[in-house]
């Protein structure tokens, strides 16, 4: 019996080494889930997972900055519909909070939303909880705390779908996005048993060593990311709108 495809959104979330040696000026937040987890438990992956209901829902869409439907459905090519193409974009940066505790979003000024301000941050801990614990969703936080979806901020970056024979199957879009100033990530320890800052070549080192699991997509990314010296050369070269 075929497995049905779901739709999902990934996440590389980058930053300028802290290393004053290296190969490169890149790294690349990396997680660990869980070795319990039905889909590759004990891999390291980055932040990411399904699209839900939600992430379709018009009030979320409309409160999308920096790129339409259109232009969404433009840059994915083979996306039939608008609003599912905007979608993805607000998967990733969902998940990314679920999962990272990264929030990619606007406050009414028009700026990227920062957590100098301890109140603040802790404020934003507590609607994470809370939607961890399926009491509130990310668009009724982002309503209450009139903020929009920073969808500008990603940048679309490849397209993978799981094999045939994966008892789950997913129809995934990865992202790349700068981590955001005065923001840290913080693991989801529900699902992840570790997590940290690796530069791409070195993630591959580690990975020909046995240290990492990971699969294909996981490979090709870092693979691609291992390419470039800095985030200037790298978000250029992908910049699609």
């Amino acid at each position: 019996m075929a497995v049905e495809l779901e739709d999902a959104a990934t996440v590389a979330l980058l930053r300028e080494t802290e290393k004053p040696e290296g190969d490169g000026e890149i790294e690349v937040y990396i997680t660990k889930r869980h070795q319990r987890l039905e889909f590759v438990g004990g891999f390291h992956v980055f932040p990411g997972g399904k699209m839900d209901r939600q992430d379709l829902e018009p009030g979320n869409l409309k409160r999308c900055k920096g790129l339409s439907p259109e232009d969404a459905q433009r840059i994915l090519v083979d996306s039939p519909d608008p609003s599912k193409s905007l979608a993805y974009w607000v998967t990733a940066i969902r998940e990314l909070f679920e999962e990272a505790g990264i929030l990619l979003a606007y406050n009414k000024e028009g700026e990227l939303i920062d957590f100098k301000d301890k109140e603040l941050r802790d404020k934003f801990s507590s609607f994470r909880r809370l939607i961890h614990d399926g009491k509130f969703t990310l668009g009724e936080m982002i309503v209450r705390e009139d903020l929009f979806y920073a969808v500008d901020s990603l940048l679309y970056f490849s397209h993978w779908i799981t094999p045939e024979f994966s008892p789950r199957r997913f129809d995934t879009r990865f992202f790349i996005a700068r981590l955001p100033e005065e923001q840290s990530p913080q693991h989801y320890e529900d699902e992840v048993t570790e997590s940290g800052w690796e530069e791409p070549a070195q993630a591959l080192l580690r990975w020909e060593k046995g240290e990492m699991n990971m699969i294909m997509p996981t490979l090709a990314t870092l693979k691609s990311l291992a390419q470039f010296k800095t985030l200037t050369d790298l978000f250029n070269a992908y910049q699609s709108y």
